[in-house]
């Protein structure tokens, strides 16, 4: 199957309430017809549980409680990004403040929702996927930049990679929402432009790298 986005999505639930996890499978399952999405979801509680999820098949997205017994969002997050760097991450959280939001968004959570705000999942969920993909494509092409440095200049590479590193994130802001009072996007405006920033420091050192790798050869 692509890493695009699926129609069937292999969802791993961090959540220790059987309520608040049958809730979540069934506003999924209400909006599948808006999002195209059919859930295949699973539930642990902990590290030990998450780990051995991973270990068993593919998990396409993580949606994970902040607080949890003996877990939390952060370290949840440290483990999916350990299994997959650009796996989509929502964080789920019963209680609305703002520094917890910004901290789950700039330690790599997709979105930040809201349990009283639920019918907002199935869309930041589709919108994640999108996200995701976006960010393996870059991948891609940096990966791609990397391995052409031996036949293009180094230069005329700098300026076709800021120019890449443009045009990918400017894929990457379409399936981004404008704010409103109950959404906290997940790139500001000045985190967007350092990423385009950032991603075009990185295509060029990929591309000295490479090149300097191939005279050194």
């Amino acid at each position: 199957m692509s890493r695009e986005t699926p129609s069937t999505v292999n969802l791993l639930v961090v959540e220790d309430s059987e309520l608040d996890y049958e809730l979540l499978l069934a506003i999924l399952g209400r909006d599948q017809a808006l999002t195209g999405l059919r859930v295949r979801a699973q539930r642990v509680e902990d590290e030990a549980g998450m780990r051995a999820a991973f270990a068993a098949g593919r998990i396409d997205a993580v949606v994970t409680d902040h607080n949890l017994p003996r877990f939390d969002s952060f370290s949840a997050l440290k483990v999916a990004k350990s299994h997959d760097e650009d796996i989509p991450v929502l964080v789920l959280s019963g209680e609305m403040a703002e520094d917890l939001a910004v901290a789950a968004l700039h330690a790599g959570a997709d979105d930040f929702i809201l349990k009283a705000r639920m019918f907002r999942l199935a869309p930041a969920l589709r919108r994640s996927l999108q996200a995701a993909e976006v960010r393996r494509n870059a991948r891609r092409q940096a990966q791609a930049l990397a391995a052409s440095a031996a036949v293009v200049g180094t230069g005329a590479l700098a300026e076709y990679a800021g120019r890449d590193a443009f045009n990918t994130l400017m894929d990457y802001s379409g399936v981004l929402k404008p704010i409103d009072s109950g959404f906290i996007p997940a790139l500001s405006v000045g985190e967007f432009l350092a990423n385009a920033g950032a991603l075009r420091k990185e295509l060029e050192a990929l591309a000295q790298k490479a090149q300097t790798k191939n005279q050194a050869d």
